[in-house]
């Protein structure tokens, strides 16, 4: 006969470790991404403009600026500011965008702010504009 004072203990089961598939690996990103576009921009003889732009946070601000029209091309270029002001090419020469087609642009200095300026090729022959801003921080 067994004495019941002693049960039997069980020895606690040793535990068992998780595989490396089972772990989950979390990473954390501290990189701001900021996208706005202005669409339907209509260029003209002259210079037009798009809003400007706070890029002061951003370590990288690229615009994409898309030539909808299927006739005429446009001239683009990328002007930045200390304060909306004043005003200054960024030193990048202006790039001509065939109909359908587009450009990428970014900064070659740093300032506060930035702008697109655009126009038509061809007097007389508007054309239709999307920019898209993009920056990263």
């Amino acid at each position: 006969m067994t004495n019941p004072t002693k049960a039997r203990q069980k020895k606690p089961s040793p535990k068992k470790k998780p595989s490396p598939q089972t772990h989950v690996i979390k990473i954390v990103s501290s990189r701001k991404f900021t996208s706005l576009l202005q669409s339907d921009l209509i260029t003209a003889n002259s210079n037009k403009y798009s809003q400007a732009w706070d890029v002061s946070e951003m370590s990288r601000a690229t615009f994409l600026v898309i030539n909808h029209g299927r006739r005429n091309s446009a001239e683009v270029g990328l002007e930045i500011s200390p304060g909306k002001g004043y005003w200054l090419n960024d030193g990048a020469p202006v790039i001509t965008i065939p109909p359908q087609g587009h450009a990428v642009l970014v900064a070659n200095y740093f300032l506060h702010y930035a702008r697109v300026h655009y126009r038509s090729l061809i007097p007389n022959r508007p054309t239709r504009l999307s920019i898209w801003y993009q920056g990263q921080k």
